[in-house]
């Protein structure tokens, strides 16, 4: 079975969805405004360029439709590390703005559960920003658990070199 190309009706919200991977890096026009989301400050050439890189990386992404409309993105990785094993480590997981408190992120952390059961991992891991409390209450909402803090200290380094390394 594709956990990419599934139509998915679930039961507690009666909402008729589809999910689908983003391959081509020319679909991803489509979704700079709903990253934008994420990253208000974000320039569209950055966000290609950065979601490219991503993507080279084994970044995946995938939307829920709506009735034709894309409501929702989740980009993920799976990660083996020596703490937690082998993990799905979400990237991003945006809702439209419009389309919040519907169901459709639940649908999304669903079928994130389903891929990171199928794919054997042991936890579906993500982080967010300290200040966005609605997001922490979803998540906590859908099963998430705060265990540990993410430590961050600046290295100076301008992006435009980072692909130098």
């Amino acid at each position: 079975m594709n956990l990419f190309q599934v139509k998915s009706k679930s039961t507690c919200s009666g909402l008729a969805v589809r999910f689908s991977r983003v391959r081509r890096i020319e679909e991803l026009g489509a979704y700079f405004r709903l990253f934008c989301e994420l990253s208000p400050g974000l320039s569209f050439d950055d966000y290609l360029m950065r979601m490219q890189k991503a993507m080279a990386q084994k970044y995946r992404l995938i939307r829920c439709d709506y009735q034709g409309e894309t409501v929702c993105l989740a980009g993920f990785r799976f990660l083996d590390t020596l703490s937690w094993g082998h993990i799905l480590f979400v990237d991003d997981l945006v809702t439209a703005p419009e389309r919040r408190s519907l169901g459709f992120g639940g649908l999304m952390i669903e079928r994130l559960q389903l891929i990171a059961q199928r794919c054997r991992c042991s936890q579906i891991q993500l982080e967010s920003d300290l200040r966005r409390e609605r997001a922490h209450a979803f998540y906590q909402k859908h099963g998430f658990r705060v265990n540990c803090f993410r430590f961050v200290r600046d290295s100076w380094v301008s992006e435009t070199r980072y692909g130098a390394f």
